[in-house]
């Protein structure tokens, strides 16, 4: 057995495609790599130079989505419950407006127990969908 395999593994030293192969491999990885083997030093005052705007450095957030405040996290969840009751539940705006107003002193989960009143089930997770907001800042 170990002789057949020996046999096999001088046979492929001895094909010309095998080194053609690994020559081409070599080249590949070199013409890839080529950049981050060239040592740059900085010279005597010469500066790093840094594209990335002022907020990324103060590490702020420019795009993507961003923990709410509680206070702000309840407005929001308020205006979509309102919107969701004019809309789902067929009531008008004054109505609505009166519903809000009598949650706005109960905590979240009596508020959605109190809302299952008047046949709006998605009260909660519609709260749960406002502990990230869109955030879209402007770099001054």
């Amino acid at each position: 057995m170990w002789s057949i395999l020996k046999r096999e593994v001088k046979n492929y030293w001895k094909n010309p495609l095998l080194w053609l192969g690994i020559a081409v491999g070599v080249l590949v990885v070199l013409q890839n790599v080529s950049p981050y083997l060239h040592i740059h030093y900085l010279a005597e005052g010469e500066t790093i130079v840094n594209d990335y705007p002022e907020t990324y450095r103060n590490g702020d957030a420019c795009e993507g989505y961003v923990p709410t405040e509680e206070g702000q996290r309840r407005e929001l969840w308020q205006a979509q419950v309102q919107k969701d009751l004019m809309t789902v539940c067929g009531m008008d705006s004054d109505k609505a407006q009166s519903v809000i107003a009598k949650m706005k002193e109960m905590d979240i989960m009596t508020a959605c127990k109190y809302l299952e009143k008047y046949g709006f089930y998605d009260a909660y997770y519609n709260y749960v969908n406002t502990a990230y907001r869109k955030c879209s800042c402007v770099v001054r």
